[in-house]
């Protein structure tokens, strides 16, 4: 008796109501240039036309499970997880559009880089007709990824590969208890048991309509981003001073240059010294890693720039302290910026 040989990659998709945008996802897959693999779909209790999809095809790589009632996303991947035999298992959402060269790419940097356990890429967004939006880019290497991780997702879920072996020897699955961001959560805890890359060209379309969880669900995604983040940031600092409130504003001060609203801007500089002291820690215990001095500079230049964003704020000159400790090299615009502001105040208190 025979058995079909293991596919190299398990493509991994669940799929509920998602008939819109169905076809286009397993197309890409099945037009791949990297044959050898398993398409797995959990159709996680449709009652749209995605049963009706699923059955017109005939690729015996196909493999279709269906739930008996909606189970939710991430008991829907565990279940694709369970029977998955491929050496390494590909993420795919059922609204995307993978690159034909996608898996090809992924596999050979995972064979040339055994130390890696999952890669990821950039992607590209994309509205329901299709037409690009922008480009949207992820933190390449280990290091910058585990500094990502911090904060927020270093990993677009729908363009991950991982090796199934270290899923499988640490018992990791999806955590079905979460309502939203379960990879963000799968990645805290698998990356304590490998390293992790980004590639950087886009091999994955993502296509952003408004049936899509992430605008659907926004809160609940944003609580369970922040209550993600406070965990890792646990791991580098058990103490650490950040609540759930004083995090949110974190996060907002970090990808925007308009002032915080109310008092929250007020906490600006404190909220920059606690992300000081959060750099600090994790440049400490990556010490000895390559790029995290580069990491450490390119950091505190950001963090300068934050602070000396009007309106200033109080606890600038403890800021600048920290900055210097962590850049040395930032000594010197930061007082000449300190100069400059003395003097531009002096000039209109003449006038």
């Amino acid at each position: 008796m025979t058995t079909d040989p293991a596919p190299r990659v398990s493509v991994l998709m669940a799929v509920f109501n998602g008939a819109p945008f169905l076809r286009p996802a397993i197309d890409s897959i099945l037009a791949q240039t990297f044959r050898t693999l398993e398409f797995i779909i959990v159709d996680d209790g449709s009652v749209d036309d995605t049963p009706a999809i699923l059955a017109s095809y005939e690729d015996p790589r196909l493999i279709i499970i269906r739930n008996d009632q909606n189970r939710g996303l991430a008991a829907s991947l565990n279940r694709g997880l369970d029977v998955a035999r491929g050496e390494f298992v590909a993420r795919m959402d059922a609204d995307d559009v993978a690159m034909t060269e996608r898996l090809k790419r992924q596999v050979i940097f995972l064979d040339s880089h055994p130390d890696v356990g999952i890669v990821g890429s950039a992607s590209r967004l994309i509205d329901a007709a299709g037409r690009e939006h922008r480009r949207d880019d992820m933190p390449l290497s280990d290091l910058a990824i585990r500094w990502r991780l911090l904060t927020g997702n270093p990993f677009q879920h729908p363009t991950v590969m991982v090796r199934r072996a270290i899923l499988d020897r640490h018992r990791l699955r999806y955590d079905e208890t979460c309502e939203a961001a379960q990879d963000y959560d799968l990645w805290t805890r698998l990356l304590d048991h490998t390293r992790g890359a980004n590639l950087p060209e886009p091999l994955v379309a993502r296509r952003v309509h408004g049936a899509a969880v992430s605008r659907v669900r926004a809160t609940v995604q944003s609580e369970a981003h922040v209550r993600i983040a406070l965990r890792a940031i646990s791991s580098v600092w058990p103490d650490h001073p950040f609540t759930a409130e004083t995090f949110a504003d974190l996060a907002r001060l970090l990808t925007t240059t308009r002032p915080l609203p109310g008092p929250a801007d007020r906490r600006r500089c404190e909220l920059l010294v606690a992300y000081a002291d959060l750099l600090a820690r994790f440049a400490e215990r990556h010490r000895a890693d390559e790029g995290t001095g580069g990491l450490r500079r390119q950091q505190a230049v950001m963090l300068a720039f934050l602070a000396l964003t009007p309106p200033w704020c109080r606890g600038v000159v403890t800021l600048a302290g920290r900055l210097t400790a962590l850049e040395p090299r930032l000594a010197g615009a930061l007082m000449a910026w300190a100069l400059g502001a003395a003097g531009r105040r002096l000039v209109g208190r003449k006038a």
